[in-house]
């Protein structure tokens, strides 16, 4: 049995699994690496999963051998596939919800329902909200340069939802602005060819 514990820090989410042997890893992902979109997976009991394939495999072998052993009864390859239906019911029931993410080559999962439901919404919605921040704190405050990865950056943070689409605009005529030289003064510009 594994335990498994998340802890919301100022530039990352850190995660610690124990075992029940105490041996401990934990790794830190920086909220940079978050993905904003989440999947769901329903994952079964590998044990009921065993049982199953094995009883279904026992079913369709026997089907083949009914058909080229003529003393072999024709009944037996129903017996196992009517005794596969607990295992069945039994895997299907067995599985379990989970939500995650997938950063830095690893899957970080959550139980759908524990510790409740309303809990982990909260969770995720505080995750959210952090990593936004970190972002738009982190990305904002570091000057790229030239205007082109500068806006390459905007378009990023306004697709990660870290900025809404009307501070985007702001900040993208505030970009157009700064880099668009004021060719109303009065200096000369020239060259001079040999």
């Amino acid at each position: 049995m594994k335990r498994k514990r998340f802890t919301l820090l100022e530039d990352g989410l850190l995660y610690e699994e124990r075992s029940l042997f105490l041996s401990r890893h934990e790794f830190k992902v920086p909220y940079e690496a978050i993905p904003r979109e989440m999947f769901e997976a329903k994952v079964s009991s590998r044990v009921a999963l065993g049982f199953l394939a094995a009883i279904l495999g026992l079913g369709v072998l026997t089907f083949i051998v009914s058909f080229l052993d003529p003393y072999t009864d024709p009944r037996t390859p129903v017996v196992f596939l009517i005794a596969a239906i607990p295992f069945g019911v039994i895997f299907y029931l067995s599985r379990k919800h989970f939500v995650g993410y997938n950063c830095l080559g690893r899957t970080i999962l959550f139980y759908k329902d524990k510790p409740s439901a309303q809990e982990l919404e909260t969770f995720l919605a505080h995750l959210q909200r952090r990593r936004s921040l970190r972002l738009k704190v982190y990305f904002l405050n570091v000057k790229t340069a030239s205007p082109t990865d500068e806006l390459e950056k905007l378009v990023w943070l306004r697709n990660q939802g870290t900025i809404t689409e009307e501070e985007f605009q702001k900040l993208k005529e505030s970009l157009i602005k700064r880099s668009i030289p004021d060719w109303t003064t009065d200096e000369t510009f020239g060259f001079c060819v040999n």
